[in-house]
């Protein structure tokens, strides 16, 4: 009995504190775009700093560079970005959203982290394909074609990984598959071994 107690105590105690706070946190994006939208650089950017999490979130990422930028602390602004490439490769702020400086700042930095982000991947798909994950060399390889032709201006450098990635990927395409492992159904009896022959 005093265990449920005990239980039930902490379940309240998280209910009351922990379940607002996670309330508060989906509000606070939306604070965050507030206070960009006001001009509150300094205090948007202060709140995009309160926001912790494992992964960064690419919508955080875009609005603290966003911020960065606006305070003319480019340095700090790439970083952010490169942070967000990382997540994301492709991701790129919606033009309908973003100024024609914002678009530029985001396009000079993707070109510039290109080449580490495109090797990184290249590696890690050719290392799928050695070890026969047919499934991870092809999405591994996709993606990087993907990046590759979304960057059009950096694509002409890239044009010999571009036509590797491309071998690759029709190589992986052509591996055969991996059956799935054969299973006995429940219903199945087992097999019973051979009865000796009986002497006459």
């Amino acid at each position: 009995m005093r265990r449920k107690a005990t239980i039930l105590f902490y379940s309240l105690i998280w209910a009351t504190f922990a379940v607002p706070a996670l309330a508060q946190d989906a509000g606070s994006v939306q604070t965050v775009k507030e206070l960009y939208a006001a001009a509150a650089y300094e205090e948007a950017l202060a709140l995009v700093n309160q926001l912790h999490s494992d992964r960064p979130e690419p919508e955080i990422e875009q609005y603290r560079a966003f911020c960065l930028l606006a305070l003319g602390r480019s340095a700090e602004a790439h970083s952010a970005i490169q942070r967000l490439m990382e997540v994301d490769p492709l991701y790129m702020p919606d033009p309908a959203e973003t100024s024609p400086r914002m678009q530029k700042a985001f396009t000079q930095a993707r070109q510039e982290l290109l080449p580490e982000v495109t090797k990184r991947i290249y590696t890690d798909a050719k290392g799928a394909f050695e070890r026969k994950d047919r499934d991870g060399a092809i999405a591994r390889f996709e993606t990087l074609l993907r990046i590759i032709d979304t960057a059009a201006p950096a694509a002409e450098s890239l044009s010999e990984l571009r036509l590797l990635a491309a071998g690759f990927l029709d190589l992986s395409r052509a591996m055969p598959e991996v059956p799935a492992p054969v299973t006995l159904r429940e219903s199945t009896p087992p097999l019973q071994p051979l009865a000796p022959p009986v002497a006459e």
